[in-house]
């Protein structure tokens, strides 16, 4: 087992659980409920954290992890020209129809 992702933010632990799982990585969350140890332990040892099963996917899962971060860090509107919907940084689709999200052309 190895560790391919570590957040502040249990919900983003959740988006990478979840968008390795929709690819076939095995994978789980660690720390899922440790925030009521807070002050106990060192700060950043009780972050979630995604650990996938199986060491031979590591790099995949990694690459996802990263893209992921690079995604919800870039602060851009996305849009879907479709349904005239925003979406927000860190979703790759449209909640209301599924079709991938553009950036906003203004």
């Amino acid at each position: 087992m190895l560790k391919v992702y570590s957040s502040i933010n249990l919900f983003d632990a959740y988006i990478v659980r979840d968008t390795l799982n929709d690819v076939g990585i095995s994978c789980f969350i660690c720390n899922e409920h440790v925030s009521g140890a807070l002050g106990e332990l060192p700060y950043t040892e009780s972050w979630p954290q995604v650990w996938i099963t199986q060491n031979l996917h590591f790099d995949r899962a990694r690459a996802l992890a990263m893209e992921f971060e690079k995604n919800s860090n870039t602060g851009s509107v996305l849009y879907c020209k479709p349904c005239n919907e925003f979406g927000s940084p860190g979703f790759e689709c449209c909640w209301k129809c599924g079709l991938d999200l553009q950036p906003d052309e203004g």
